[in-house]
């Protein structure tokens, strides 16, 4: 233990003396998390509206004005050799404003909308979108038709409507819809967004951290010194570990503060249990980089590799598309991926205080990670001795 105490003190005391690698530590992640926790959302507002109003109204008119003043539309000014999104005449224009991607979505209002309205006829509109981003277009597509049964129901309680009056181009039954929200009731993207990204961003600098750990022992020449010193290989890879683990623990602190007094993110769950399965996932992180480590002959190689494995662990790591939406083989790969078990412990802590039972599956997981990793790291690390 005394051996192990000493070259974890060397460890620490070879990171703060490198002044290159103190900015990377302590300043980059909260950098990184201020900015895309700001950006990093799925919401999706100021649509570019285009309109052709065939009936001009005065029920057409209010109609357009209740997408605008919803905040997610708006009419943009009309672009040289385009015509204005605000008065489309003909299909053609139609066709134009959706090619050149002047407009995100159309709404076109027949002949005789308000006068069919009054009649209580059956009525139609006409909603054109551009669905190149099919995120965008099916949230448009949604936005606009929540307006358009609002704006129904509007007319229907102020009496312009007759009682038994046919919906607005939709043929749902009337469903009375009353909904509360749970875990985030304000709808706050932040919340969500924020204890992901904390943990994503310290699961890469821990995988970044250890794989240039062993390496970089080898390029200043220094490995073979220890390699013959009376330290064994496993004090040496727990002497690689532990400070970087204490290191990551040190960023989760952090970050949760500037998550908690910045952002407002709740923390419903027990810090305990985020802080060892936080543990287990930075010492999965820290064995796959010393496995990297072992594998790379120089600190840039080190650095593609750990990229490769970032590329991958990010995407599948449920934090901007929810695992659920992936195909059933992409699924079982997550299971392989401790960034994926940490953004969903954090959330599941933090935002809806889930206890012990509800997160023993999570642990399992990452507990078989820790000991795959390490073992193929302490395997490959004998192989080079």
């Amino acid at each position: 233990m005394r051996r192990l105490f000493f070259f974890v003190q060397k460890e620490l005391l070879q990171v703060f003396r490198n002044k290159a690698m103190l900015p990377l530590i302590f300043v980059m992640p909260f950098i990184q998390l201020l900015i895309l926790s700001h950006v990093a959302t799925n919401e999706v507002k100021d649509l570019r509206l285009g309109l052709r109003d065939m009936d001009h109204s005065m029920l057409s008119a209010r109609l357009v004005n209740k997408m605008t003043a919803s905040g997610y539309f708006l009419f943009e000014p009309p672009k040289e050799g385009l015509p204005d999104p605000r008065r489309l005449q003909s299909e053609r224009e139609i066709r134009r404003s959706l090619d050149a991607d002047q407009t995100d979505l159309i709404l076109s209002i027949p002949e005789d909308f308000e006068r069919n309205l009054r009649l209580g006829r059956p009525t139609k509109l006409q909603l054109l979108v551009n669905a190149i981003n099919s995120m965008k277009a099916g949230v448009a597509t949604t936005y606009a038709s929540s307006i358009i049964l609002d704006y129904q129901a509007a007319l229907k309680k102020e009496g312009i409507l007759p009682a038994g009056a046919p919906k607005i181009a939709l043929s749902l039954p009337e469903i009375e819809i009353r909904y509360s929200h749970w875990y985030n009731p304000s709808l706050n993207y932040k919340v969500f967004m924020v204890p992901g990204i904390l943990a994503l961003l310290v699961s890469m600098l821990t995988l970044l951290l250890g794989a240039m750990n062993v390496v970089r022992e080898r390029e200043i020449g220094t490995i073979e010194q220890i390699q013959v010193s009376p330290v064994s290989t496993p004090v040496f890879i727990l002497g690689k570990l532990l400070p970087f683990l204490l290191i990551g623990l040190a960023e989760l602190t952090l970050g949760l503060l500037i998550a908690k007094f910045l952002f407002h993110v709740p923390m419903e769950g027990s810090l305990a249990l985020l802080y060892a399965f936080a543990a287990l996932t930075i010492m999965a992180m820290l064995s796959l980089g010393l496995f990297i480590s072992n594998l790379a002959e120089t600190q840039q190689q080190a650095m593609f590799i750990a990229w490769f494995f970032m590329i991958i662990f990010v995407l599948m790591s449920g934090l901007f598309t929810p695992i659920e939406s992936m195909p059933p083989w992409a699924q079982k790969m997550t299971l392989a991926n401790p960034i994926a078990q940490l953004v969903s412990i954090v959330r599941l802590n933090l935002l809806k205080g889930s206890n012990w039972m509800e997160v023993l599956p999570y642990f399992k997981r990452i507990a078989i990670l820790v000991g795959v990793y390490g073992a193929l790291a302490m395997a490959l690390f004998r192989k080079r001795e």
